[in-house]
């Protein structure tokens, strides 16, 4: 299976993309920054202490600590619950709500959340994450162009994406199973 995936065109293109974009980040000024961050992150004090800190069994759940955390986190969150309705009623009114519709207005009236909330902060997360660990692979690359791909068809066809699901044919024939 997997040469059938390594022979198609669009693994091709995205090797050569992928091949391109390595060869000029492995000779940027970046990379050799982010090698030195690397090796004084793991040559320093901060980086012992988390590797031995997770490297220790957790004896947390035991605790009366941890109830007592438990305890007071619950009314945290209903104060930060309070706090979000009020961060919701300001942002409903406020200029950067109005202009990421005029954003949105170039698709179907809107931009979805998910492309805005979970899926662009997630790629900056992963592509950060990939590059200080050095962990780029054209497996990587390709999830990250898809995760980006994905965050497009979110923000640009967001009504439609729903009509397309309820009108397909894998939706008609869970819709025939059930009834």
């Amino acid at each position: 299976m997997r040469f059938v995936l390594e022979g198609s065109f669009i693994y091709c293109l995205a090797a050569r993309i992928y091949g391109a974009f390595k060869k000029c980040y492995s000779e940027s000024i970046l990379c050799r920054f982010f090698a030195a961050v690397r090796l004084i992150y793991s040559k320093s004090l901060l980086c012992r202490l988390v590797e031995n800190y997770l490297a220790r069994e957790s004896k947390i759940r035991f605790s009366m600590l941890y109830r007592l955390l438990a305890f007071v986190g619950t009314g945290l969150d209903a104060i930060a619950g309070k706090i979000n309705s009020t961060i919701v009623q300001s942002y409903n009114e406020s200029l950067l709500k109005k202009s990421l519709g005029l954003f949105g207005s170039a698709g179907q009236g809107r931009v979805h959340p998910a492309a805005l909330y979970i899926l662009l902060p997630f790629a900056a997360g992963y592509a950060l994450t990939c590059v200080l660990a050095g962990a780029w692979s054209l497996k990587s690359f390709i999830l990250l162009l898809i995760i980006l791909l994905a965050c497009g068809v979110f923000s640009l066809w967001p009504g439609r994406l729903k009509t397309w699901g309820n009108e397909s044919l894998f939706c008609k024939l869970l819709r025939y199973i059930w009834e």
